[in-house]
């Protein structure tokens, strides 16, 4: 046993003993280890968290910039729905209160949904609404590794009233439609009308003196019957001329616009005692032959207004051929009217009114109206003179 212990002593402490050699090669290879996550490792990932934060940080002011720079609202919240930025355009959405600093629901009312889960989630929400009588599309963006949400403003407020317009005009459109359908009808049947208890009334009493001249032919023919005959046919003849000339002025393309404006404002002044008066200033060249039936016809609108319902006493026609343009004006005396209600309410004149914007449209004219109540009626019609074609 001695022996043996002697041996296992001088085993153990002989230094070509196997175990030193595999301590000293852990020890080693722990000490490179160390020094290689303390001076390698450790300072890469330093490095990266530092190089991480610097472009974050980088991120933010580059997010910042462009914020400044949008020229449409964005404000940035903290988790609990406080703003803790904004740039110019965001500070004129509330005028009555300041921004930075308070909760975003003053702002925006319409938020139900939680922010802290937005921030968390990184979630993208879309909500509408309307601020300072302004239409916005706003979007909530949440950034998780800034704990924070982004809110970017889409102004719509200028497509939003273009599609109410657009819809207000197929609606107003939809009433012309049906309004010119109607038109169409009672013109109808006051033509047949007018052929029935004129020129119809006049031909039939023709037949009955005829038939009264055939019977009493052994009696001889009175020069009465001759007169009652040719006042009925000359009473016919007038009546096929009015309504003919009602439908189609012939006048117009005799001797052109302006004479046949003279002629229309004689007739009138003669059948309701409202005098009128015709000037036209500048050339009096022919014009297209579809836009003097256009003027002609806004004409006729007008002084169909003013015989119905303006009460006046006087007219004036005005026509005005410049260089630039071509202007139409007619003004009254009368009792004058509400433009603005009349077309809101798209009454009897106001459809009339509506008619004349429609047919001035085609030569991308201008319709102007300048009336109140009590101091008459002035409209005004300008058509620039590169939308006319002269024959």
């Amino acid at each position: 046993m001695p022996d043996n212990s002697d041996d296992y002593l001088r085993l153990l402490f002989n230094w070509g003993n196997p175990i030193y050699y595999s301590l000293f090669l852990t020890i080693t290879i722990t000490i490179i280890i160390f020094f290689f996550f303390r001076y390698i490792i450790l300072p890469l990932r330093k490095k990266y968290i530092l190089e991480k934060k610097e472009l974050e940080l980088k991120n933010v002011k580059l997010m910042a910039l462009f914020a400044e720079l949008d020229p449409n609202p964005l404000i940035r919240i903290g988790p609990d729905g406080t703003v803790i930025h904004l740039n110019d355009a965001a500070k004129n959405l509330k005028k009555d209160i300041p921004i930075l600093g308070e909760k975003i629901n003053k702002i925006i009312s319409s938020i139900n949904f939680s922010l802290e889960e937005c921030i968390k989630k990184e979630q993208s929400v879309v909500l509408t609404e309307t601020i300072n009588n302004k239409f916005y599309s706003i979007i909530f963006k949440g950034i998780f590794s800034l704990n924070i949400a982004q809110i970017y403003f889409d102004d719509l407020t200028v497509r939003k009233r273009f599609e109410e317009e657009l819809e207000t005009s197929k609606a107003h459109l939809r009433e012309l439609s049906e309004h010119l359908r109607n038109t169409l009808e009672d013109e109808r049947q006051r033509i047949a009308r007018e052929l029935h208890d004129g020129v119809g009334q006049n031909l039939h009493l023709i037949r009955l003196k005829l038939k009264t001249i055939e019977e009493s032919r052994g009696n001889g023919f009175l020069e009465t019957d001759y007169d009652v005959l040719f006042n009925s046919i000359e009473s016919s003849i007038n009546e096929l001329k009015e309504i003919i000339y009602n439908l189609k002025p012939k006048n117009l393309d005799e001797v052109g616009l302006g004479p046949s404006l003279r002629i229309l404002t004689k007739r009138i002044s003669e059948e309701t005692g409202i005098k009128g008066t015709v000037d036209i200033y500048g050339s009096e060249e022919r014009l297209n032959k579809k836009l003097e039936l256009t003027l002609y016809r806004l004409t006729q609108e007008a002084l169909s207004n003013i015989v119905k319902h303006s009460q006046a006493k006087e007219f004036n026609i005005q026509i005005m051929n410049n260089k630039d343009i071509i202007k139409l004006m007619i003004s009254d005396d009368g009792v004058g009217f509400d433009p603005a209600h009349t077309n809101n309410k798209l009454n009897s004149s106001g459809f009339g009114l509506l008619n004349m914007q429609e047919r001035i449209g085609i030569y991308n004219g201008k319709l102007k109206i300048d009336s109140s109540e009590g101091n008459g009626t002035i409209i005004i019609t300008e058509i620039p003179k590169e939308e006319i074609l002269y024959e």
